[in-house]
């Protein structure tokens, strides 16, 4: 199942829907009741939960709770930006019963990031990776952390360089082909 529990976002990559505020429903984040109304619904059926689908799902305040409370029936997943984490939500994530994390990055220097990751800040998505691997390794590692890397022309170069930042890690990083819906960037050919 995926559930959108954030119909916003707070960078404007520019092949995103949310992004290019391209998308007609209504930007929203979705309320804790509304949620423990649809977790009701799928409980008997989810094995799997996304929590998120174009948004940034940690723009909802209730987001931990979410995750509390599907893990209870299913494993949750959710991909993120990785700019609204501090140490607090790092460990609130952590130990929350989040199955999977997914953290887009796709670039290592400040140049290649803000070309498809525009409004963003390279350094605290990197500091944030490395937050959540050590908080993660304290607790036993209960979560699938997974850097993902959207590989571009403007950023091929910096594919190594960040399979050993992940390595050095021991987190397993996820190279992604683009969606390109618009034409503002270039997928890597290679």
């Amino acid at each position: 199942f995926y559930i959108e529990t954030v119909m916003a976002c707070n960078l404007r990559c520019p092949e995103c829907v949310i992004g290019t505020d391209s998308v007609d429903r209504t930007k929203q984040v979705m309320k804790l009741p509304q949620f423990e109304e649809i977790s009701k619904k799928i409980e008997p059926y989810a094995k799997l939960v996304y929590l998120h689908k174009w948004g940034e799902p940690l723009m909802n305040k209730n987001i931990v709770k979410m995750i509390t409370m599907t893990s209870k029936y299913a494993h949750p997943h959710i991909s993120t930006n990785g700019l609204l984490i501090n140490k607090q939500k790092a460990e609130d994530l952590i130990t929350s019963g989040l199955g999977t994390l997914i953290i887009s990055i796709d670039g290592l220097t400040q140049d290649v990031y803000e070309q498809y990751r525009i409004g963003g800040q390279v350094k605290k998505v990197i500091e944030t990776i490395k937050l959540l691997a050590k908080i993660n390794n304290y607790y036993g590692n209960p979560v699938k952390i997974l850097p993902q890397f959207i590989v571009f022309n403007h950023n091929y170069h910096e594919v190594e360089e960040f399979r050993k930042f992940c390595e050095s890690l021991n987190l397993q990083p996820i190279f992604k082909k683009p969606y390109i819906r618009y034409g503002s960037m270039t997928e890597c050919e290679d």
